[in-house]
C-alpha cells in the first residue's frame, strides 16, 4: 500500500480513497481560478470592443450635447429677459442681422474664432443682464474651446426680432458636423 492508493476497511465496505478524489475532481466543474480568468478575459474583451467602437465620436456628441444645452439656456435666458423688461432686449445686442456677436468679455479678436456665422470683432457681455438678473448662473462657455473671454456661443438679433442663438464650432459627429442653432 503506497500514498497513492490509500484504503481500508470499514466494516464491511472497502474505501479506496484517490479513486473517489479522481472521480469527485471530474464532476465537480470549474474551479474558481479558472471562473475568475474568464470573466477577466470576457471584461478586458468587452472594454476593447467599447473603445473600438469610436471614442473620438461619443466624445464629440457628448461635447454638442452641452453645446445645445449651452444655447438653448442662453436663448431661454435672453427670453425671459425680454419678457421680464416689456419687450426691451439687452443693450448690447446690436440691430445687424447681417452679422452675429459671440458672448465673452474680449474686445477685439472674437470674430476670427467663430467658423460658423460672420461675427463682429468685439463679443458682448451680457454678464450683466443675464448673470447679474439671475437668468444665468454664469455665462456658458463651450465645452472645449471657450473661456470667459470668448465663449464660442454666437447671438444675433433680426430685424423681425427674433434671436439666433448658437455655437460657433460645433464638433463633427462622423461625417457630419451638426449645426447647433436655436431660435425664437
Amino acid at each position: 500500500m503506497g500514498i497513492n492508493s490509500f484504503s481500508f476497511k470499514i466494516r464491511k465496505y472497502n474505501i479506496n480513497w484517490s479513486e473517489n478524489v479522481k472521480k469527485i475532481r471530474k464532476v465537480a466543474g470549474f474551479t474558481l481560478m479558472e471562473l475568475i480568468i474568464v470573466i477577466a478575459i470576457i471584461s478586458i474583451l468587452a472594454a476593447a470592443v467599447f473603445w473600438a467602437i469610436n471614442p473620438a465620436r461619443r466624445l464629440a456628441e457628448a461635447n454638442n450635447a452641452q453645446r445645445w444645452t449651452d444655447v438653448t439656456a442662453i436663448l431661454s435666458a435672453v427670453s425671459a429677459y425680454i419678457v421680464d423688461n416689456d419687450g426691451d432686449y439687452p443693450a448690447v445686442i446690436d440691430d445687424n442681422s447681417s452679422t452675429s456677436q459671440v458672448l465673452g468679455t474680449d474686445s477685439g479678436t472674437c470674430d476670427s474664432y467663430c467658423g460658423a456665422v460672420s461675427t463682429v470683432a468685439s463679443c458682448i457681455n451680457l454678464t450683466a443682464d443675464l448673470v447679474d438678473n439671475g437668468y444665468l448662473p454664469t455665462i456658458p462657455t463651450d465645452p472645449k474651446t471657450g473661456d470667459v473671454g470668448n465663449s464660442d456661443y454666437y447671438i444675433n438679433k433680426e430685424s423681425t426680432g427674433i434671436i439666433t442663438v448658437g455655437a460657433c464650432d460645433p464638433e463633427a459627429e462622423g461625417d457630419t458636423t451638426p449645426t447647433i442653432r436655436a431660435q425664437r
